[in-house]
């Protein structure tokens, strides 16, 4: 479901398809954000600060992909890999 917001979530996701979320507070890194995805509430710890409205990956991109999906549209070009998700070891 498009644009569903759950109690007790930071994090908006707009569509169950996207590969990211948008983060509506500021967090820093090893801040855990909470968002809806489909019908569950997802947890991930980020592994870098994000400033209130940024975009945070909440799943793989692969370089050379067709672009980060948002509202399930493309978006653009992804220009290095992304396949690090939640905190770093």
């Amino acid at each position: 479901m498009a644009h569903d917001y759950a109690e007790g979530t930071d994090s908006l996701v707009m569509n169950e398809k996207d590969d990211v979320a948008t983060v509506l507070r500021d967090a820093a890194r090893g801040d855990t954000i909470q968002f809806l995805r489909g019908s569950s509430v997802q947890t991930l710890t980020l592994i870098d600060a994000f400033p209130f409205g940024h975009k945070v990956a909440i799943a793989p991109i692969a370089q050379g992909a067709e672009g980060k999906l948002t509202k399930a549209e493309i978006l653009g070009h992804q220009e290095f890999s992304i396949n690090r998700i939640g905190p770093s070891l």
